[in-house]
């Protein structure tokens, strides 16, 4: 028995497949940004409180349910993704 992510169970039709590789690319592509941007700050050695807030909240965003409906996010994930 493998993973399940964003696969149908076979008697509801979706797209839960599509958007999840969407939702994964799109978060690689920031993935890659971010660290093109520190990369870009780290060689001009200016680092700023923009560069701390942009990694803290692309790490919040994947770890706290990111691509998660509400409704399936425990009380303590739903307080943290709404801080």
């Amino acid at each position: 028995m493998g993973l399940n992510i964003g696969q149908s169970n076979g008697k509801t039709p979706d797209r839960g497949h599509g958007l999840y590789v969407t939702a994964l690319v799109m978060v690689i592509v920031a993935g890659f940004s971010v660290i093109g941007r520190l990369a870009a700050r780290w060689m001009k050695r200016k680092f700023g409180m923009d560069d701390y807030t942009i990694v803290l909240s692309l790490v919040e965003a994947v770890v706290h349910g990111y691509g998660k409906h509400k409704k399936d996010l425990t009380h303590e994930e739903l307080m943290a993704a709404l801080k």
